[in-house]
């Protein structure tokens, strides 16, 4: 997973962030645009109504991991590092492209409490077939947790 978001972070098709402790990297985080499709429940329940668009803009985060030693110490660094994430796509890259709309993340099954009970996300699309779960937070809702 490393190389790969070091691959694309090289090429500039992802942005990636490290989280490093003593000169070692204990996590990081790699995000890109692009777009989803919703479903018509989602979209019922979050207030996402505009006639004849089937794509909706979305910030992806395409890899995030943290180090196993350093996974559910007193620090949550991964709490840590997705929160910080957060509050940069809430408060810059929204106000800089204005077009996003939807933050995504394909989590494994086991990682979804991390997302729904920590962020607020929720599963936005059932189409998922290679066993992840395709959780999502719309822009406005992810302004409320992080800004409070």
């Amino acid at each position: 997973m490393v190389r790969d978001a070091y691959k694309y972070e090289k090429n500039n098709l992802l942005k990636t962030t490290l989280l490093v402790k003593s000169d070692e990297i204990i996590g990081f985080i790699s995000l890109c645009t692009g777009t989803t499709k919703l479903t018509k429940q989602y979209r019922k329940g979050h207030k996402i109504f505009y006639a004849g668009i089937d794509e909706y803009p979305t910030v992806n985060v395409t890899h995030f991991a943290i180090d196993n030693r350093y996974q559910h110490t007193a620090m949550h660094y991964g709490h840590v590092i997705f929160n910080d994430t957060l509050k940069r796509i809430a408060n810059g890259v929204v106000s800089v492209v204005g077009v996003t709309l939807i933050m995504v993340v394909e989590a494994l099954e086991e990682a979804r409490p991390f997302y729904e009970k920590g962020f607020s996300f929720q599963v936005h699309d059932s189409r998922n077939t290679n066993g992840k779960v395709n959780l999502a937070i719309t822009i406005p809702e992810l302004k409320i947790v992080v800004n409070g």
